[in-house]
């Protein structure tokens, strides 16, 4: 009887260390996000590379490179951008940094909406597209 009790004990205590480890696994999956939505922090880089896009969706742009990020302002299907330099965030996704045509808005959207125009705004014979 006693060694029953003893094994219990044993099941129990390694229940118990599992069942601390997997709540402190929950609780480090559970902070994950608050240090992401540190990376929205806004980001305006200074680079200014050529070529433009048809934006292929209407949407947000967006304070930083990813879409959980601020908006900063709305952008209309078919409206012209200028590419000013790319990022690729952590997620791998590629990310341009824009101004809107005719304007002074700038901010962040995917590729994914983007319809590329690739041109050599200064005519210097080739195309200079900038790493932010």
């Amino acid at each position: 009887m006693m060694r029953n009790l003893s094994h219990r004990r044993l099941t129990r205590l390694l229940m118990t260390v599992l069942t601390t480890a997997l709540m402190g696994f929950g609780i480090s999956i559970a902070t994950t996000p608050a240090a992401y939505a540190a990376s929205c922090t806004a980001w305006s880089p200074s680079a200014n590379g050529e070529g433009a896009a048809i934006m292929n969706i209407s949407t947000h742009l967006k304070n930083n490179e990813y879409s959980t990020c601020d908006n900063v302002a709305s952008i209309s299907l078919d409206t012209e951008v200028y590419l000013r330099c790319y990022a690729t965030n952590s997620k791998g996704n590629v990310w341009w940094y824009v101004r809107i045509a005719n304007g002074t808005t700038l901010g962040w959207t995917s590729e994914a909406n983007l319809d590329l125009i690739y041109y050599d705004d200064n005519l210097d014979g080739h195309m200079d597209y900038y790493h932010c």
